[in-house]
């Protein structure tokens, strides 16, 4: 029996919320850094999502890219702990 793989990174509800707030993020932050970082979760989640991943596993890889991207640009980034 396979163990199912623990997700460190809740995601919500309905996945195409962060979808819609990084999209703003992209379209409408002064900020270059926040643009970057959002450009980059959407990039991240809309190519998992076209390789077939599930949307908790595009959420996933976008959550990466965007944590690697928010911290070259020198924006805070949040740990999430598993609950």
């Amino acid at each position: 029996m396979a163990h199912p793989s623990r997700n460190p990174f809740p995601v919500p509800v309905d996945p195409q919320s962060d979808r819609w707030l990084m999209q703003t993020l992209v379209e409408h932050s002064s900020s270059d850094q926040a643009r970057e970082a959002a450009a980059a979760w959407l990039a991240a989640y809309d190519t998992a999502l076209a390789l077939g991943a599930s949307e908790v596993k595009a959420h996933i890889h976008a959550d990466t890219a965007y944590r690697v991207a928010a911290s070259r640009a020198g924006l805070p980034v949040v740990v999430r702990r598993a609950a």
